[in-house]
């Protein structure tokens, strides 16, 4: 009898282990397996082979958080921040207190740049987990990154005209939110010939946002001005730009002064510009640019310009090559002084230099050299018709030194000289500024 209840009871385990098996979910051992067969291969950086092996698992078990949630890390690894966010965003949907999807979503958002959402979703955690790590560093990095700051700077000009400026102001902004800054700024400039001299004051007022989902990034700006004849100028700007992956589109216009000559003393030159441009930049990688613009002047008088230049890193330094091509309706230079007045009215001016670059880091110092050179053509055409007009060549040049250190962990100093030659002038210029948080 005692062996026949010891055989009933084994009977009766099999019968409750078959009952269990028979209960438990029809692939539940492959989909732990294929799980861990995905993070197996993202941890080896395998990422095509690991968004394949997601994406199955997800056919397979539609109704699995853990297989949609795993395609969605592997999506949010691979860089398709947009399409990670969905993702996230789904499962969020289906529990509002799946903090790992919160977290996924939140980082999809941050990597992307998109500050503003990345916040919310961020603070969203740590109101139902308050001591979250990763969402308490993310919220402190995002809000230091958004402290309000101030610069200010002075420099002065020389160039052989003869013609002195010297300048200086103050910039202060701060932030509505992690994406909309703020700046208000004031500055002065003493501007002197070898007879006259006069005093140009600026107040400058400018906001900027990101629209991150739709890539845009636009900017507005007013400037009162003070010029050197007393006249009073609104100087506005409004700038819209798009990204493109790792390229640039923008459109630009605004109010530029002309104040780069010596007879700009006796009166207050200016320019509406309309400008676009193209640019692929990043760092490590070659860089390029293109643009256009379409000037017209204070005075009625059309201008146009272009250019384009290409730089590409060779080893420690980047070597390219620059092309413009600049043009003006009416010329403005006078035969009686052999200057132009009041502003620079290039004709049919075609320019092409070669371009050499390089940046060193010592400790926290980091200096910047830059150096062009090259040949242009242009023709002058003189202010009075009867004058007549010659073709002339020359080799305009620059070379600039930068040197930026911090001088505490809120404040850096930036120090630059320059030296440069065109057919219009040869001048030597020293900034000096000073730029920090709050």
């Amino acid at each position: 009898m005692r062996g026949l209840e010891i055989m009933n009871r084994a009977f009766a385990l099999l019968a409750v282990i078959a009952i269990a098996s028979a209960a438990q979910p029809a692939g539940a051992q492959p989909l732990r397996q294929r799980l861990e067969d995905t993070r197996t291969l993202a941890a080896r950086k395998q990422w095509s082979e690991a968004e394949a092996e997601a994406r199955e698992t997800v056919r397979r078990f539609p109704e699995s958080r853990d297989a949609q949630l795993t395609l969605a890390q592997v999506v949010l690894w691979r860089g398709r921040y947009t399409e990670a966010r969905t993702l996230f965003a789904r499962l969020v949907a289906r529990n509002a207190e799946d903090i790992e999807a919160r977290l996924g979503a939140a980082q999809a958002a941050y990597w992307s740049g998109d500050y503003r959402e990345a916040l919310r979703e961020f603070r969203a955690i740590l109101r139902r987990r308050p001591d979250h790590p990763d969402a308490r560093r993310a919220v402190g990095e995002i809000l230091s990154a958004a402290r309000p700051g101030y610069s200010a700077g002075a420099g002065g000009i020389s160039d052989d005209q003869p013609y002195r400026s010297m300048f200086g102001g103050v910039t202060a902004y701060a932030f509505s939110d992690p994406l909309t800054k703020w700046q208000l700024g004031a500055g002065t400039t003493r501007l002197r010939t070898d007879r006259l001299s006069a005093d140009v004051r600026e107040i400058t007022a400018s906001g900027e946002t990101v629209l991150p989902r739709a890539a845009i990034h636009v900017q507005g700006a007013l400037r009162w001005m003070r010029f050197p004849d007393e006249r009073s100028e609104l100087l506005p700007l409004v700038s819209i730009g798009r990204r493109f992956g790792r390229s640039r589109a923008a459109v630009a216009w605004q109010r530029r002064e002309l104040l780069r000559a010596r007879t700009a003393l006796h009166s207050h030159p200016f320019a509406d510009v309309l400008s676009i441009r193209w640019s692929h930049d990043h760092p490590g990688a070659p860089q390029f640019s293109a643009g256009a613009e379409r000037l017209r002047y204070f005075d009625g008088n059309h201008g146009t310009s272009a250019d384009a230049y290409g730089l590409f890193p060779v080893g420690r330094i980047a070597l390219g090559a620059s092309a413009a091509w600049r043009d003006t309706r009416e010329p403005r230079f006078r035969p009686d002084t052999g200057e132009y007045d009041p502003y620079w009215t290039p004709h049919d001016l075609r320019e092409a230099r070669l371009i050499a670059a390089a940046s060193a880091r010592r400790g926290n110092v980091t200096l910047d050299l830059h150096l062009d050179g090259g040949v242009a053509r242009d023709r002058v055409l003189y202010l009075f018709a009867e004058s007549p007009s010659f073709q002339r060549t020359f080799h305009p040049w620059r070379a600039s030194l930068a040197v930026t250190a911090p001088l505490s962990p809120r404040g850096t100093l930036s120090l630059s000289a320059e030296r440069s030659s065109t057919v219009f002038y040869t001048a030597n210029e020293i900034r000096a500024s000073l730029a920090g948080r709050f």
